[in-house]
């Protein structure tokens, strides 16, 4: 597997996604990033999921835990003067 993440770019770029669905799921994501200076540039990504789900679901443990989960991925780029 080979994983490759959006590097900042020369311009200011965001992106946000949110989903609901059944039983309280929920999905949102927020991505923002461009050139801090003419070298130096971030990109902040963030992600959280989860669901209510301990109520309605009935595993062989028992009830199934609410799921709640959250990451964040902070990308620095320097570019060398001259490239």
């Amino acid at each position: 597997m080979n994983i490759v993440t959006k590097k900042p770019g020369d311009t200011f770029d965001a992106s946000a996604r949110a989903l609901y669905g059944m039983f309280g799921q929920y999905a949102a994501e927020v991505a923002l990033g461009g050139p801090i200076s003419d070298t130096f540039g971030a990109r902040l990504a963030v992600t959280r999921t989860g669901g209510k789900a301990g109520s309605r679901i009935r595993t062989p443990g028992g009830m199934r835990p609410d799921d709640n989960t959250a990451a964040g991925r902070l990308t620095l780029l320097y570019k060398l003067a001259g490239t």
